[in-house]
């Protein structure tokens, strides 16, 4: 798998200049997912009367739906080029802002309008994966090695730096004007990001190696690192899903400023760290992350307090916000240029079912226990991380020359 990629060197390259555009695209899009991440529970518990379960699993939708687009995001980046799969993964997101905006309409019985609700997550599960994936590849292929980690630190901010912005507007939108202005805001802001995504008016050369992918061998390269990224993303499930219910369950306010607490303390490590992770060790930079995600998620699991959890939410925030560009800096320097679409795309699904499987245990265990229950696993479940991390050798198995 010799590699013959040609990537400007660090002497004459501007990384702001090279990713501006992408990092734009994608925070519109991931604003437009985080509009309807803190309003829609709300919505769907009062407008049609859901259990906590029931919510879990239409949440958890977005996840299944991503993971299943992963590998032909990656092989549709591969052939046609990051900046097309960007674009389509944008229209994806608005046709899930219109799911929704069609959910509220008074002429459907209630199955018809939850379908549609169902509908809009699967279409914002693909959205996301056509979208990250195909932003990683534009911006691999846009920077020089040495620059990899911190053009991926500048992908996560944009991602939630969205999010952070489009969960906090969504709570007082729908607080103030009803979630139907928040699913045409959702929309709408994804189109602005189409016109940035720079869509090329041709796609990628191919050559031979696009037509065979070796997937066993790229399965093997990921594993590793796939593994610890899942074991550190449960947190991200929890939060996501169960956060604003929780606060709610312990009749606290201002659960939906917990979840922007989340991440703006991810868009704060990414300012303070994203040029220097490259020039660390894997092992010791996931190590920090590690141990402070973990200890946020304790924090929040004790809270006396809203105060105490909201800062935990942002510790927790700060811990999980540069282990996806940490874990996958050996992949992006090793892999071929042919082949990192699919590199990624199996990396990203190690995300997708760590989203899934905590959305849906989560709701499981608030059946039985009190919602904060759920920041416990995601405190076990980054503690084993770090655990893994520590007293294994794990990275060595990636050639990240």
């Amino acid at each position: 798998m010799a590699d013959t990629r040609s990537l400007p060197t660090a002497t004459d390259f501007n990384l702001r200049t090279a990713i501006f555009r992408p990092v734009l695209a994608i925070g519109t899009g991931t604003g437009a997912m985080g509009l309807a991440l803190s309003a829609l529970p709300p919505v769907l518990q009062a407008r049609w009367s859901l259990s906590v379960a029931t919510i879990g699993w239409i949440m958890g939708t977005q996840s299944v739906a991503t993971l299943l687009s992963r590998l032909h995001a990656g092989r549709l980046s591969d052939r046609l080029g990051g900046a097309r799969a960007l674009t389509l993964g944008l229209s994806a997101a608005v046709l899930s802002g219109l799911c929704y905006i069609a959910a509220l309409l008074p002429i459907w019985s209630r199955p018809i309008a939850l379908a549609l609700v169902f509908l809009g997550r699967l279409f914002m599960g693909l959205s996301e994966g056509l979208m990250v994936t195909g932003g990683a590849v534009r911006i691999i292929g846009s920077v020089p090695p040495d620059k990899v980690g911190a053009g991926m630190s500048w992908l996560g901010l944009a991602m939630f730096a969205g999010l952070a912005a489009g969960t906090a507007t969504g709570t007082v939108i729908e607080q103030n004007a009803g979630f139907g202005t928040v699913a045409i805001l959702a929309s709408i802001l994804p189109v602005a990001g189409m016109l940035l995504s720079g869509w090329s008016s041709r796609a990628v050369s191919h050559s031979s190696a696009h037509g065979v992918v070796p997937w066993k061998l790229l399965f093997r390269m990921v594993l590793p690192m796939g593994l610890l990224l899942a074991l550190s993303s449960v947190g991200f499930a929890t939060i996501s899903s169960f956060l604003v219910l929780a606060f709610a369950q312990e009749h606290w306010a201002y659960g939906g400023y917990a979840l922007a607490a989340f991440c703006v303390g991810h868009v704060a490590a990414r300012f303070a760290g994203s040029h220097r992770i490259d020039h660390y060790p894997v092992t010791i930079s996931g190590s920090v992350m590690l141990l402070m995600e973990t200890f946020g998620f304790v924090m929040m699991w004790l809270a006396p307090d809203p105060g105490v959890a909201i800062a935990g939410a942002f510790i927790g925030g700060a811990g999980f916000s540069l282990t996806y560009p940490v874990f996958a800096i050996p992949l992006a320097r090793s892999v071929p240029s042919a082949f990192t679409g699919a590199a990624m795309g199996l990396y990203d699904m190690f995300f997708d079912v760590a989203l899934g499987a905590g959305s849906v245990t989560g709701g499981l265990l608030a059946q039985t226990f009190p919602l904060r229950t759920v920041f416990l696993i995601a405190a076990l479940s980054s503690g084993a991380g770090l655990i893994l991390l520590v007293s294994t050798r794990l990275c060595p198995r990636i050639n990240t020359k």
